[in-house]
């Protein structure tokens, strides 16, 4: 599974029938992605998927929080590995970043793990900034039928990237 050079990617809303062929190109359990699917049904993400070759490829979660009122949180992108390195990462970005202007926002924000470190290039490429220290952070791991499998915590750093007015 490979892009051919002009294949057109083109980021969208997710939609329902995008579950398991997401689930299957990323090679995660379909429960995975469902349930975030199903947290954005409840109001908790918005999802977006990366198309390549009429399939989803990659994905990647909105939300707003109050804690950073005026900003758009990035967060849970994910390009299947054979699609990784061909700039579908950066265009997922750029599609938030032009959601975040749509609203109106001053900018985006995201964490990312503190060994992330070709994560952290690619968003310090795209002009985010450190903000703050460094910070736990905890999540799930999901088994196929649902139940918890193991618990992550990480160190994170908090990236930000404020739109300019002439932006």
């Amino acid at each position: 599974m490979s892009l051919d050079a002009g294949t057109a990617v083109r980021v969208r809303a997710m939609r329902a029938e995008d579950v398991k062929p997401l689930a299957q190109t990323l090679g995660w359990p379909a429960y995975g992605i469902n349930r975030r699917w199903e947290e954005s049904l409840a109001g908790h993400r918005e999802l977006f998927v990366a198309d390549a070759d009429d399939r989803p490829v990659g994905a990647v979660s909105i939300n707003e929080r109050e804690e950073h009122p005026g900003f758009l949180h990035l967060f849970a992108l994910d390009v299947a590995e054979p699609f990784r390195r061909r700039g579908i990462g950066t265009q997922m970005i750029a599609h938030v970043e032009d959601e975040a202007r749509t609203r109106s926002h001053s900018g985006v924000y995201l964490e990312v793990s503190t060994d992330n470190v070709l994560a952290r290039r690619l968003y310090e490429r795209l002009g985010y900034a450190q903000d703050g220290v460094p910070f736990l952070n905890s999540w799930n791991v999901y088994d196929a039928d649902g139940s918890v499998s193991d618990e992550i915590v990480e160190t994170v750093v908090r990236l930000v990237k404020r739109f300019d007015r002439a932006t």
